[in-house]
């Protein structure tokens, strides 16, 4: 038995197609309101949320200019994203519940904030806040 539950490829990820709604306004996936959330400038906001796929929010987001308190602020939008798809996505919110009480770790080499990081010791920032909205859906 796997001793973790993945984020990449599967419903868990920020890139799965998983729309809802998010500021009256529905979204393909958690990557572009999160990604536009850092935009400090509304047209470039409006692309991030028009962009084509995850992959090109993500770019866009890569490149605006961010808002003067992204640094402090980022992790409260990424929770709140992920509690906006969770409440509303059905068999998003059925998955992230059967990994039970499973630790979910982002195997994102490239990444060591959100993810693992190149050698294993990145922060799991995305896993760990997957875990506290599954246990907030258990209601612990």
């Amino acid at each position: 038995m796997v001793g973790h539950a993945e984020v990449i490829g599967t419903i868990l990820s920020n890139f799965a197609p998983t729309p809802f709604m998010w500021k009256g306004r529905r979204v393909p996936t958690a990557e572009h309101p999160f990604q536009a959330e850092k935009a400090k400038f509304l047209n470039e906001a409006e692309k991030i949320f028009n962009a084509a796929t995850a992959a090109e929010a993500k770019k866009l987001g890569y490149y605006c200019f961010l808002r003067d308190d992204w640094e402090n602020i980022k992790e409260t939008v990424m929770l709140e994203v992920l509690h906006a798809k969770y409440s509303q996505v059905e068999r998003a919110r059925t998955y992230l519940l059967s990994t039970g009480g499973l630790p979910i770790r982002e195997s994102a080499p490239w990444d060591d904030y959100w993810g693992t990081g190149k050698k294993g010791n990145g922060k799991n920032r995305l896993g760990e806040l997957l875990m506290i909205v599954r246990a907030e859906l258990r209601g612990h």
